[in-house]
């Protein structure tokens, strides 16, 4: 279902790049990652229709189209027609592949058959589209294939995470449940807007906790010094810890100009 754009068109255009980390997956299983993606807005030569796309960002999106130079010259085209690619019939480098979810939209009711050997011309919102086959039997050396599975979930990875998640939290559920249950029970108060008032819960042996009041006042020093820089930043910041400090046994905070 994704959209697909040449780096060199990317360049070309000076697009704006956003990284990714997407894996993609082609024929015969072979897999590569997209690093980087693009919103673009594509419109229609033929009318007014105009779509925004995300496309993901390859080397190639495929070889040129079609295999061979083609000789279209008794082929029975209406002059009137307006088609997406006047220069189809010249084999040419592709820049993008626009995805099945909105490809079909693009599709239009017409539909013209040329004759039996010839490609059929499928009217869409970008023109009319030549697409069949023609001489698939002779002159063509190779296949192009523009098909690719993209799947960005990770879903074994995920399914391994969630699985130790789960295992850690059947281990913990109770004891944890019970230990929070009873510091609620034991500290907590009502405001007089009715909200609930707890007493943030802190290890009873603090020496535990070993020789780290050294290192602790260091940073909050540059801490103080980073945010005597942004007087707004300082405030909003003394705001937060006044806030959940005023209703504990330390009272407010006596640094940060509270």
């Amino acid at each position: 279902m994704a959209n697909f754009v040449s780096q060199r068109i990317s360049d070309l255009l000076r697009l704006r790049e956003e990284s990714v980390d997407i894996p993609v997956v082609g024929v015969n299983g072979t897999r590569s990652t997209v690093k980087f993606r693009v919103n673009a807005t594509v419109r229609s030569r033929a009318s007014d229709c105009v779509i925004s796309l995300d496309l993901l960002i390859v080397p190639r999106v495929t070889g040129a189209l079609p295999g061979m130079q083609l000789d279209t010259s008794n082929w029975p085209i209406p002059d009137e027609l307006q088609l997406a690619d006047p220069g189809f019939f010249r084999s040419s480098r592709v820049d993008m592949l626009i995805g099945a979810d909105v490809f079909y939209e693009l599709m239009q009711a017409g539909k013209i058959m040329m004759s039996d050997e010839l490609p059929l011309l499928q009217e869409s919102l970008l023109g009319w589209l030549v697409a069949g086959s023609f001489n698939a039997d002779r002159g063509v050396s190779s296949v192009k294939i523009c098909q690719a599975e993209v799947n960005d979930r990770r879903d074994d990875h995920l399914s391994l995470l969630l699985e130790r998640f789960w295992m850690i939290d059947d281990k913990m559920t109770e004891p944890l449940n019970d230990a929070c249950e009873r510091h609620f029970r034991a500290s907590y108060t009502r405001g007089k807007d009715g909200r609930y008032i707890v007493q943030l819960p802190f290890k009873e042996d603090a020496n535990r906790l070993g020789n780290s009041r050294d290192q602790a006042e260091k940073r909050f020093k540059a801490l103080e010094k980073r945010l005597e820089k942004c007087p707004e930043v300082k405030k909003m910041y003394s705001d937060f810890v006044n806030e959940y400090r005023v209703q504990s046994r330390f009272g407010p905070c006596k640094s940060f100009g509270c």
